[in-house]
């Protein structure tokens, strides 16, 4: 079979080829290549040990470029770039060169946000070199425009390799930023790389940024070989995703004490325990969403003696228990949801979520209990649950965690656009391929195309109405085939090809030839490979494994080969 001219994903996000689109990691690295990618916010992913990470977690604005940060030439000589090879082989380490000084915060150093109360873990590649060996470079964590109180120290000795220091800091509850600073008490200089603050109590691979926010997320929930993942905006309008002692919750005979392991892997899980009350057990905010099409309530659930939790919505009209000892959906409460979910993610945490039409409004609420019943029982103070990740949104299906904590907060929209360029699609024939998944059956157009930059010239192909159908449209200054076929299933991983060629255009998926077209011309000025329609609207969202573009026609056999699952 002939090699792809564009390869996406290809089943091992880890490693390299020259041609991969999108971002990849190779060592502790990861690296950009040849697409657009827009989404201006965090996001939350599974990372490939499955934990919930935001992307990026590096807070750090500019990782590596250290002629961004404060530089106070009062405490630091100068600083060179591009001065010596990096952990990673590049040339692009810089120097500090410091001088004698009292005060040795005036250094260089970088300011982040945080969370007031919570830990945060910085960490920096150092080195020496020549006479610096044996020397001391010191950095430090501290609250922007605070003490050495808010902060940490340590201290590291000049060696002549690469060392990655790391240490942890915990803020006050009333800090708003923090600050990684690099200085010395002696006169002397030091290799630097790869600067890094996080979230969390032990240092993550290292992830360099330049504006931080528009990079990818690579999935690896219930997929081991990970999976891109493209998401509509969305906004958590719970104003503490995770807090869930804060006075905005009211807790009906329950109490929630934090410090135990949640799915992101830090201690920040709440457990929910029952007073010993005979009585309702539950907790819940007030309302957050009025008449909307759709709402969904989720939170991160994991069993601590009772056996059962109730999630309701839209007041009291709609709820539905959860088994969260087996991690099976349970009886329907009152009324029927549009969708109700229990989904694991790893050390018996699961992801519990219901979705409904609000007409009047919607609320987090959660009840404890041992039987799908929410009558008054004798309560046991050592029972109940761990919760984690509560999320209000507005959609008809649950999206990725957006951590919040004192406002409501917005993911922004997925974009990727613009991969490739002339010299990788053939105008007279070749094939697109994709293994894809949808977000939910959500009655949508979400497309990918290969164009000229317009939609003149395009191959569009993608999710559609109606329900779990997949669309092929070809066009060259018109249409020249437009199929529309039905699919068991688009919300679980099909592979899709199409060929294109003269008069010989066929629909591949999951090993099976299921539609062709015999009549027909070819786009031509094909240029770029985008996830819409090719005219910037019907966005895929949904979850990718990989892309493949072929410059020629491939046989039936190898395209049998080459979506079968």
């Amino acid at each position: 079979m002939a090699e792809p001219t564009i390869q996406l994903g290809g089943g091992n996000w880890a490693g390299k080829t020259d041609n991969l689109l999108g971002y990849y990691k190779e060592g502790e690295r990861f690296y950009k290549q040849d697409f657009t990618f827009s989404r201006s916010t965090t996001g939350t992913y599974t990372d490939s040990e499955g934990y919930i990470q935001e992307m990026p977690y590096n807070l750090l604005t500019y990782s590596e470029d250290f002629s961004q940060w404060s530089l106070n030439t009062s405490g630091i000589l100068s600083i060179e770039a591009n001065y010596a090879a990096s952990p990673e082989g590049l040339q692009n380490a810089y120097k500090v060169n410091f001088i004698v000084q009292s005060d040795s915060d005036l250094s260089l150093s970088q300011t982040h946000t945080i969370t007031g109360g919570s830990t945060y873990v910085y960490s920096i590649y150092i080195k020496g070199e020549g006479t610096n060996i044996g020397k001391d470079v010191v950095i430090k964590s501290k609250r922007q425009g605070g003490g050495d109180s808010a902060g940490t120290t340590t201290t590291q000795t000049l060696t002549n390799e690469w060392k990655r220091i790391n240490f942890t800091t915990t803020y006050a509850a009333n800090n708003i930023n923090g600050r990684l600073l690099i200085s010395s008490n002696e006169a002397t200089s030091c290799l630097i790389y790869g600067a890094q603050a996080e979230e969390g109590s032990s240092a993550k691979t290292y992830f360099p940024t330049t504006t931080r926010l528009n990079i990818p997320r690579v999935d690896y929930l219930n997929n081991s070989n990970g999976s891109l993942i493209l998401e509509p905006q969305r906004t958590n309008l719970l104003p503490y995703s995770s807090d869930f002692s804060n006075s905005s919750y009211i807790r009906n005979q329950t109490t929630a004490t934090t410090g135990f392991i949640s799915p992101d892997g830090n201690l920040n899980a709440y457990k929910l325990l029952e007073d010993n009350t005979n009585n309702i057990h539950r907790i819940y905010q007030t309302s957050l969403v009025t008449a909307s099409p759709n709402a969904t309530i989720s939170v991160y659930v994991k069993y601590n003696g009772r056996r059962f939790v109730l999630l309701r919505i839209a007041d009291s009209t709609v709820g539905r228990w959860y088994d969260v000892e087996n991690g099976v959906l349970g009886s329907i409460f009152q009324g029927t949801p549009n969708d109700s979910t229990i989904e694991s993610v790893g050390d018996n945490w699961y992801r519990i979520t219901i979705s409904h039409s609000v007409t009047s409004q919607a609320r987090f609420e959660l009840w404890v209990s041992d039987t799908e019943s929410t009558s008054a029982y004798q309560g046991d103070t050592t029972k109940g649950v761990y919760i984690w990740g509560a999320q209000v949104e507005v959609g008809s299906y649950p999206t990725t965690l957006i951590n919040t904590s004192g406002s409501s907060v917005t993911r922004n929209a997925d974009t990727c656009t613009d991969g490739g360029d002339a010299s990788r699609f053939n105008d007279s024939e070749g094939v697109i391929f994709a293994e894809i998944s949808a977000l939910a059956d959500e009655n949508s157009n979400r497309y990918f195309s290969i164009n000229d930059g317009s939609a003149n010239n395009r191959i569009r192909f993608g999710y559609t109405t109606p329900s779990n159908s997949v669309r092929l449209l070809v066009v060259a200054s018109s249409i020249q085939v437009d199929i529309t076929e039905q699919l068991s299933n688009t919300s679980v991983f099909n592979k899709i090809a199409i060929k294109y060629k003269q008069n010989d255009f066929a629909l591949w998926v999951n090993g099976v030839e299921i539609a062709t077209d015999t009549s027909g011309n070819t786009p031509s000025g094909l240029s770029q490979l985008d996830f819409d329609n090719a005219a910037g609207g019907d966005i895929f969202y949904g979850n990718v494994k990989q892309i493949q573009v072929y410059n020629t026609a491939l046989t039936d056999s190898e395209l049998a080969t080459l979506t079968t699952l």
